[in-house]
Order: structure tokens, then sequence, then C-alpha cells
């Protein structure tokens, strides 16, 4: 009697472990498979990088507002990675210089 409830106690032990251990392979599974889907769809453009020279009168807004496309959250999230790229510690610019200006498009532009 003692060693049919002890091999029933190991089946039961034995079918949770293995269903618990299927449930974690398929989440897993799972989260890799639908952010690889998200990842294609949504990435459908590339990040490239361009160079303009800075005019009288510019400002990183300016640039900005004409450079950024809709993969960046906001103008500011925008102006801080132009900030970050160039390694600008204040937004002030100065005529005559370039700067590196990301943007995502399917294509690079010419």
């Amino acid at each position: 009697m003692k060693q049919q409830k002890f091999m029933l106690h190991q089946l039961i032990l034995f079918i949770i472990v293995f269903l618990l251990g299927l449930l974690l392979v398929f989440t897993i599974g799972k989260c890799f498979f639908m952010n690889g889907i998200k990842v294609e769809a949504h990435n459908k453009n590339q990040k490239y990088f361009t160079t303009i020279e800075i005019e009288e009168g510019d400002t990183l807004w300016e640039i900005a507002k004409e450079n950024r496309t809709e993969e960046y959250a906001s103008i500011e999230a925008y102006i801080d990675e132009v900030k970050r790229t160039n390694h600008l510690e204040s937004d002030q610019i100065e005529a005559g210089y370039s700067l590196l200006i990301p943007y995502y498009a399917s294509e690079p532009r010419e």
C-alpha cells in the first residue's frame, strides 16, 4: 500500500514537473517568435545617417523639425540623439560646422 502511494506521488510529481517544463518551453518560444514578428513588421525602415552643414540662424529644434522621422517619440528625443551622436553637451550650435543627423528610411538619402 505504501509502495503504491509512493509511486502515485512520484507519478503526480513527474506530471507536474513535465507540464511546468512544457509551459516554460512554450512561453519562451512564443516570446521569441512573437518578438521576431514584431521586429520584422515594425522595422521596415533602417537607420541611416547624413551630414548637414549648420547655417547661420539654425537651431537644433529647427533641424529636428526638418529631419525627425516617425520612429522618434518626440522632437526632444530626436534632439537628444543628435546631441549624443555629435558629442554635444548643450543645445548651442555654430554656423559652418557639420552635424551627423540620424534618420530612418527604406533606402538612404542621396
